[in-house]
């Protein structure tokens, strides 16, 4: 046999035992199903067997929906990280802002106090 013979069986008996494999998989699956009526069910056997067949291009396209399903979630749930973040900062600014301003409020009010005392003094020493 040639090097030509033996790749092509390989892949034949690998196509073919995958094949099996998904063929397996995939009728348990819709064997799950329950409430599926006669015409369903043979469609979904009609769609079993197809896709059996086509597995080579079928397995690779639902891997490609997939990863691209779980990218669009992921882009989604960082956005929606960053944008907690955003909020999580304005509110951080928010708070200093407010704890900024009851400080010079209290220094201010401590100013005064002490001027008035101060002014008081004055008045009692003259």
């Amino acid at each position: 046999m040639t090097l030509l013979h033996i790749v092509a069986t390989f892949l034949v008996t690998e196509y073919l035992v995958t094949a099996v494999c998904l063929f397996i998989n995939w009728q348990k699956l819709f064997l799950e199903e329950t409430d599926l009526s006669s015409d369903e069910r043979y469609l979904s056997m009609l769609t079993l067997c197809l896709a059996t067949i086509l597995w080579p291009l079928i397995v690779p396209i639902s891997y490609i929906g997939l990863i691209s399903r779980k990218s669009r979630q992921l882009g989604y749930a960082s956005r929606q990280n960053s944008i907690a973040k955003h909020r999580l900062s304005r509110s951080k600014r928010v708070i200093a802002v407010k704890k900024y301003s009851e400080r010079l409020s209290e220094c201010s009010d401590k100013t005064t106090e002490r001027m008035k005392s101060g002014n008081e003094a004055l008045r009692n020493s003259s």
